[in-house]
């Protein structure tokens, strides 16, 4: 039920309940006349009442849950599919199918979808700007749902950490990061959480190649599990919050190498 229909219910409730006379049909100086008698005091009561009443719905519709908007970054279009560039849409992907939300609400600027999780809303979205123009896609989610940048969580692709590491964060700058930084240029503040996915370093090619590049047959393990650790992270940080998600999720799941012992020399040979 809206807001004015509330409202309209409680006008009515108080009417009916204070009669003819009441203090929502008359004037003050009618409703504080002497010769009113008792009913003015009744009036004053009921009109108290509603007045509560209204503020608590006001109350109650300023504190519903509001919506986490789950952005995957990349690049639209068959050409980038698969690439290292693209695993925040890899992200995305994975949630959709582990929370049974279609992307199918296709925008001049986002592709989307909308559902619950544990009984929050959410949107699961994937620019179809190109990665630079990121920040459009943005806008026009926090326009449409009425958020704000902290209900955010960005997933994109990080070259400054190990392949198959993430790494969520509640703020932070761009850090070269060209979806990011048009992100951070559009909602003019830093103050929305990201997590990023790594993709390892770009080596002897180009970082431009590098990221455009499609991962080797010897990666694919670590980035599926990174996807899927990403997707887990997101989930954790909607049921229990981003702290306890990035203590859980910011260390290396990789187990340690055992330090390699000396053989004992074999005097025979």
């Amino acid at each position: 039920m809206t807001m004015a229909r509330h409202i309209t219910r409680v006008q009515c409730w108080a009417g009916c309940r204070a009669g003819p006379h009441s203090a929502l049909t008359r004037t003050d100086s009618e409703v504080e006349h002497p010769s009113a008698g008792g009913w003015s005091r009744t009036c004053q009561w009921h009109s108290i009442m509603a007045t509560l009443y209204v503020e608590l719905l006001m109350g109650q519709e300023q504190e519903k849950t509001p919506t986490r908007l789950i952005v995957g970054l990349g690049n639209p279009g068959p050409r980038y599919r698969d690439t290292r560039h693209n695993v925040g849409f890899g992200c995305v992907d994975l949630l959709a199918e582990r929370w049974g939300i279609k992307i199918s609400d296709r925008r001049r600027t986002t592709a989307l979808g909308q559902g619950y999780r544990d009984g929050m809303p959410v949107v699961l979205a994937k620019p179809r700007t190109f990665m630079n123009l990121s920040g459009e896609s943005v806008a026009y989610l926090l326009a449409r749902f009425g958020g704000r940048p902290a209900n955010l969580v960005v997933v994109y692709d990080e070259m400054a950490l190990p392949l198959g590491r993430i790494r969520l964060r509640a703020r932070g700058s761009d850090a070269g990061h060209n979806g990011i930084k048009d992100i951070i240029r559009t909602v003019r503040t830093v103050d929305f959480p990201r997590l990023r996915i790594g993709i390892g370093g770009p080596g002897m090619s180009g970082s431009v190649d590098h990221v455009l590049g499609r991962f080797s047959e010897d990666e694919a393990d670590a980035v599926n599990d990174a996807i899927r650790r990403a997707a887990e992270a997101v989930e954790c940080l909607l049921s229990d919050g981003i702290n306890i998600a990035m203590n859980r999720f910011n260390t290396d799941p990789r187990p340690e190498e055992p330090e390699p012992h000396e053989q004992p020399e074999n005097p025979d040979q």
